[in-house]
């Protein structure tokens, strides 16, 4: 997962300072509670996937073990579940909400690109999880935008807007009905 990152490290430097202007927005500013919060956020959200990863090894090992593999059900899952009711209380700012809602995303992103990456490298999940290449790829993008908030302290979507959500949601969409029309 961290050579992904480097990877979408170095291409989303350039895909960020490549947006046309009309897709700009006017930066909101985030407060330093965000900034510090939003660094506690991600690292939760990097050790939730890793440890859905290590959990779904133990289950292969010892499908007999009742322990659910999902992301959200591991400790760093439920940890996020708490600092988001916690952050809630804390904001007021329109920057500081839309941030939350980055991250918030940022996490469900996670979430669907661990449930991609076991539908393709393991053949007995191909058909449990629906295909969604498309939306998984936001996961880093989103990951490296959130990071670039923190840094600047300025809310600015950029490639992780919910335009493309939905426009990768489509692509997702679209892929699964073709595979269902090839179903005999």
């Amino acid at each position: 997962m961290k050579q992904l990152f480097a990877a979408v490290l170095i291409f989303s430097g350039l895909a960020f300072g490549q947006q046309p202007k009309a897709l700009k927005e006017k930066p909101l500013p985030i407060s330093h509670y965000m900034q510090e919060v939003g660094l506690h956020y991600l690292d939760y959200v990097d050790k939730m996937y890793d440890q859905a990863v290590q959990d779904q090894i133990v289950f292969d090992r010892d499908p007999l073990n009742n322990e659910s593999v999902r992301p959200n059900d591991n400790a760093y899952g439920m940890a996020l579940t708490d600092l988001e009711n916690h952050i809630e209380i804390n904001i007021k700012s329109g920057g500081d909400k839309r941030f939350l809602a980055l991250l918030e995303n940022t996490r469900a992103y996670a979430q669907i690109a661990y449930f991609e990456e076991q539908r393709t490298t393991d053949p007995k999940y191909k058909n449990i999880f629906p295909p969604s290449p498309e939306i998984a790829k936001m996961y880093p993008v989103c990951f490296m935008q959130a990071h670039l908030i923190i840094r600047t302290a300025e809310f600015n979507q950029g490639d992780c807007s919910i335009e493309k959500a939905d426009k990768a949601t489509k692509a997702d969409k679209t892929l699964k009905e073709k595979q269902n029309e090839a179903k005999p």
